[in-house]
């Protein structure tokens, strides 16, 4: 089994978490944002990773099975770095055990004899 990364996002998912959880930094971020809500606190866009493409056509070479996280993470371009009961990541890339429990979900590992 191959495991592709886990999506890497742009800024620190955990201090966004911990900013907009104190009401003057968040009453202060929709202040410059001039109102606006266009940040979500729980999903964002991740930056690409041109190492996907290698670690797939590894895995399709060597008739290995592919576990993407992405899968069970993100729809579409975004991506959940957090819920409201849990934080998924302690920085940019890196998963917590919730966020690590939430990556496998639904994953199945081949049937070992």
């Amino acid at each position: 089994v191959l495991v592709q990364d886990v999506p890497k996002f742009g800024f620190d998912p955990y201090a966004r978490v911990m900013g907009a959880s104190m009401p003057a930094r968040a009453a202060l971020g929709r202040l410059l944002s001039h109102g606006a809500n266009s940040e979500s606190f729980d999903t964002a866009d991740v930056v690409p990773d041109p190492s996907r493409a290698i670690v797939a056509a590894v895995a399709e070479r060597r008739g290995a099975m592919l576990f993407d996280p992405t899968q069970a993470l993100c729809t579409g371009p975004r991506c959940r770095f957090a819920t409201a009961d849990a934080l998924y990541y302690s920085d940019f890339q890196h998963l917590t055990a919730a966020g690590a429990k939430a990556a496998v979900k639904g994953f199945m590992p081949p049937h070992l004899p």
